[in-house]
């Protein structure tokens, strides 16, 4: 038999490792990268709520690190690109609209639009907001920003935020009490309990887009992470078609 002192170590390191359990925040298959956001466009108007069949549920992961990073060309006037999907991405500013301007904070996951979105983790939806702003698919949206955004607290202290979605599911809206479908709203704080897996929302093509994606950021403490390296464990199992 294990010594009381042992079983009690064993016993905290299951619950600490079953705590930190994570699922990809994408359903479907696993596809490699292509880079092809085109193949994301629904058959459907850019407005519409439209879950997608589940056959065509997939994502592209993982999204590859930046030729043009903000840490290495940070305040260039002029970069080769400036919309690279990586995390640390230079992206282009007011003061620098074709440089470095500022850091690509999150990941651009490439998923077919209506592709659901799960919980990463255990967790609380803790507020939303929205901005409807659309374009044609190919050209991005004069406005730019977020769209409908949305942001869960895992259990484990980190923060996702999921921008440009279509929406919430069916069922965290009820628990909500409000439009799946939310559109234009200020920021809102929200107290909706979810599970790891638990459908939560859809991926869209809602605030400065070109084509449909998840841009997904993820913090803790106040300080924004790589989200390739918090999902590591998500992905070690997920292997592509």
């Amino acid at each position: 038999m294990f010594p009381a002192a042992n079983l009690l170590a064993a016993t905290a390191l299951l619950c600490s490792a079953a705590a930190s359990a994570q699922t990809f925040p994408i359903a479907g298959e696993r596809h490699a990268y292509t880079g092809r956001s085109r193949d994301t466009v629904p058959d459907a108007p850019p407005a519409a709520y439209r879950i997608a069949p589940a056959a065509r549920w997939y994502y592209e992961w993982p999204t590859p690190q930046p030729a043009f990073s903000y840490r290495e060309f940070k305040s260039r006037r002029r970069v080769g690109k400036n919309q690279e999907p990586g995390y640390g991405a230079c992206r282009p500013s007011a003061e620098l609209p074709q440089g470095c301007g500022r850091p690509h904070q999150g990941v651009d996951i490439y998923a077919h639009y209506g592709t659901p979105i799960v919980a990463p983790e255990d967790g609380y939806i803790v507020s939303y907001r929205g901005s409807d702003v659309y374009a044609a698919p190919g050209s991005e949206s004069r406005n730019g920003g977020a769209g409908r955004l949305f942001r869960l607290r895992g259990n484990s202290g980190y923060v996702y935020s999921f921008l440009h979605t279509m929406g919430f599911s069916a069922r965290v809206a009820a628990r909500a009490g409000v439009a799946k479908d939310f559109g234009e709203a200020a920021e809102t704080p929200l107290n909706v309990p979810v599970t790891a897996g638990e459908i939560i929302g859809y991926v869209g093509g809602t605030g400065g887009v070109v084509n449909p994606h998840l841009h997904l950021e993820v913090a803790r403490g106040g300080q924004v992470a790589d989200p390739a390296s918090v999902l590591r464990e998500a992905t070690a199992s997920a292997s592509l078609p």
